[in-house]
């Protein structure tokens, strides 16, 4: 009996764990930069747009997907040609912390995001590698 009370006891525990988890990956309703951290990663986007990318980037690397889903669109509303907003959105949409793969609501969200990226808008080596590193993950409608 007791040997099935601790193997009780630690399955409430390890679920209740996941649950809080799982909770508080949306439960940031003020953006506090102390928080987040610092995070500079040069886009070839306009400098509004740059600023807006690192603080939602910051957003991602803190897992806050949702809050960083939506701080990506910001970006390609602040400049519509900047291709790693686009592939922002998608790694938003790429919560393998949650779930092992992403529905098949994200993944046609991603998809839509990844299909605006037209190739004049991909400015540099390192942008092209990281939206071909994505595109694996939501390959292209017409992929094989």
């Amino acid at each position: 009996m007791a040997t099935f009370t601790r193997m009780l006891t630690f399955a409430i525990l390890f679920w209740d764990g996941i649950v809080m988890a799982d909770g508080n990956h949306h439960a940031a309703s003020d953006i506090d930069q102390e928080k987040l951290g610092k995070v500079h990663f040069p886009v070839s986007c306009s400098s509004a747009a740059q600023t807006q990318f690192d603080k939602a980037l910051a957003m991602l690397h803190s897992f806050w997907y949702d809050k960083a889903e939506k701080a990506f669109q910001q970006v390609i509303s602040t400049d519509p040609n900047c291709a790693m907003g686009y592939w922002g959105i998608a790694m938003s949409l790429y919560q393998q912390l949650w779930a092992t793969t992403p529905t098949v609501e994200e993944v046609q969200r991603a998809s839509d995001a990844l299909a605006q990226v037209q190739p004049a808008m991909i400015k540099t080596a390192r942008e092209k590698a990281y939206l071909d590193a994505i595109a694996i993950i939501y390959p292209p409608a017409d992929s094989p």
